[in-house]
C-alpha cells in the first residue's frame, strides 16, 4: 500500500494558521463552519488585499459604475468576483436582521478565543445589526439591505484576517481624529455661550403683558 507522506513543519504551521482563521471567523454572527471554511479555502491568503475595498471588489460586492465626463452613476453590484465567497457572505448577512446579542450557539463558537477577536466580532455585530435596521427604516428593499450588510461584513472578515496576521487594523471610528470628534460634539451638544434664553415671565414683563 502506498505510504501517506507526513506534512512538513512549514505545512503544519500553515494549516494551523488557517485553522485559527477559520475559528476566528466563526466568532462572527452568521458565519458557522461551512461559511468560514468556504471563505478561507477560496481566499487562502487574505494579506494579498491591501485594504477592505480590495477584498470587497474581489468577491463582487461593490456597486457597478457608469461614468461619462463629469457624470458619474452607480448601479447594482458587479458580481464579477468569487461567487462562492459572495454567496457565503450574503447568506450570513441575513442573521443581522435581529438585535445584537450573543446567542448560546454563538457563545460556544467564541469559547477560548482571544479578547481582540471577540471585541472585533462584537463590534461587527453592533454595527451590522444597527445598519440593517437603519436601512429597513428607510424602506430599502430586502435585496439592497442584505447586499449592503454583506459588503460591510466582508470588510470585517478582512479586518479579522489582518488581526490574526499581526497587521494593524484600521479603525473607521477614529477617522478624522480628535478634530472630527470635537466638531461633531460641538455641532450636536454644545450651545454658544453668548446666546441667552429668556423665560416666559421675563418676556411678559418686558412687553408689559400681565403675567398668568
Amino acid at each position: 500500500s502506498p505510504k501517506i507522506p507526513h506534512p512538513s513543519r512549514r505545512e503544519s504551521i500553515a494549516w494551523l494558521a488557517l485553522e485559527n482563521l477559520v475559528r476566528a471567523l466563526m466568532t462572527f454572527r452568521g458565519i458557522a463552519l461551512v461559511n468560514a471554511m468556504t471563505l478561507v479555502s477560496e481566499i487562502g491568503d487574505f494579506t494579498r488585499f491591501d485594504n477592505a475595498p480590495g477584498f470587497m471588489k474581489f468577491v463582487g460586492l461593490i456597486p457597478s459604475e457608469s461614468s461619462s465626463g463629469l457624470k458619474r452613476s452607480q448601479g447594482g453590484i458587479t458580481k464579477a468576483g468569487n461567487s462562492f465567497c459572495r454567496k457565503a457572505l450574503v447568506e450570513s448577512a441575513w442573521h443581522y436582521r435581529q438585535p445584537a446579542r450573543v446567542a448560546p450557539i454563538l457563545r460556544l463558537r467564541q469559547h477560548g478565543q482571544p479578547k481582540a477577536v471577540l471585541d472585533l466580532s462584537w463590534k461587527a455585530q453592533q454595527r451590522l445589526c444597527s445598519r440593517f435596521r437603519h436601512l429597513q427604516r428607510q424602506h430599502k428593499s430586502s435585496v439592497i439591505t442584505v447586499t449592503a450588510i454583506a459588503r460591510e461584513l466582508a470588510g470585517f472578515v478582512w479586518a479579522m484576517a489582518q488581526l490574526l496576521a499581526g497587521r494593524p487594523v484600521p479603525d473607521r471610528d477614529t477617522k478624522g481624529g480628535a478634530a472630527a470628534t470635537a466638531k461633531q460634539a460641538g455641532k450636536l451638544y454644545i450651545l454658544k455661550p453668548s446666546k441667552r434664553f429668556k423665560s416666559k415671565t421675563a418676556l411678559s414683563a418686558s412687553k408689559g403683558m400681565p403675567q398668568r
